[in-house]
């Protein structure tokens, strides 16, 4: 089984503290023009490793059938993998005729709509945000991003579905 969820890293810093002068706001420069990257992660419940794919256009049904493929290329010849995700609208459109042309690979499971909390991807998407808001500052944007993949493809994350042990 693997959760699946999407997450955008912009050129933008995450928040941060700084000292000023009283009365004097600190200003941050940043180059809005520019966009950011995104990151298409599935995080297996078995082996708590990520699979990713990563893209620095915008988040497209298009774009998510790279990611199923990904999916499709790892688990080769293991059977048919239940991918859990959310209803984003790129999770529609090319990916209904990508599940026609790719039958028997992937079956899919929608979590309840607004319950981000009971996805576990979510959880690794607030990890890898803890981890780059300290290096934030200190790194150049392309190599932020490099840091970014590392740390997704070199950490395990034992999160589980956040559903409370009363209620199963």
């Amino acid at each position: 089984m693997v959760v699946a969820d999407e997450c955008k890293i912009q050129r933008e810093p995450n928040s941060f503290y700084r000292w000023s002068y009283r009365g004097k706001t600190p200003v941050v420069k940043v180059d809005r023009k520019k966009g950011g990257v995104s990151f298409y992660g599935g995080l297996s419940l078995k082996t708590k490793k990520q699979i990713g794919y990563i893209t620095e256009e915008r988040q497209t049904s298009y774009e998510t059938c790279f990611f199923l493929d990904e999916i499709k290329r790892k688990y080769q010849g293991q059977g048919k993998i239940l991918l859990v995700w959310d209803g984003a609208r790129h999770h529609l459109g090319e990916v209904k005729q990508w599940l026609k042309d790719n039958p028997n690979v992937v079956e899919l499971f929608q979590f309840p709509p607004y319950c981000p909390d009971l996805n576990p991807q979510e959880h690794v998407w607030k990890t890898l945000r803890a981890e780059l808001s300290t290096i934030v500052h200190r790194v150049d944007y392309r190599e932020l991003i490099d840091r970014a993949c590392k740390f997704l493809r070199t950490q395990t994350f034992d999160y589980d579905f956040g559903i409370p042990a009363n209620i199963i």
